[in-house]
């Protein structure tokens, strides 16, 4: 069993590998500024904060920034993760489609 450090751990290791096999077949689009977290970090928090049981991205970025804004630093004010997480929502999307072997009609 893992504690909450070696999930978030486990979790970010696990995105950053397979996240660069998907961005290589489908990469995002980039716009603006560039972003304070990765793809990877965000998505991270996203999953994390899913299971941990937090309702919404406003949840989730409290929580992170309240506990671990050691561990991302580039982690600011709540409206820098709703940017951010758009994009990764669709590459969550993409990843989803990719694995469902459920026939198309």
């Amino acid at each position: 069993m893992f504690n909450i450090d070696e999930f978030i751990i486990v979790v970010y290791l696990c995105v950053d590998a397979h996240l660069e096999s998907l961005l290589t077949r489908y990469p995002p689009r980039r716009r603006g500024f560039a972003p304070g977290l990765r793809d990877s970090e965000v998505l991270t928090l996203e999953m994390v904060g899913e299971f941990l049981g937090h309702p919404d991205d406003s949840a989730i970025g409290r929580y992170f920034r309240r506990h671990w804004r050691d561990w991302f630093p580039g982690l600011g004010h709540r409206s820098t993760l709703y940017p951010a997480s758009r994009e990764p929502l669709a590459v969550q999307t993409m990843a989803a489609s990719a694995t469902d072997s459920s026939p198309r009609s």
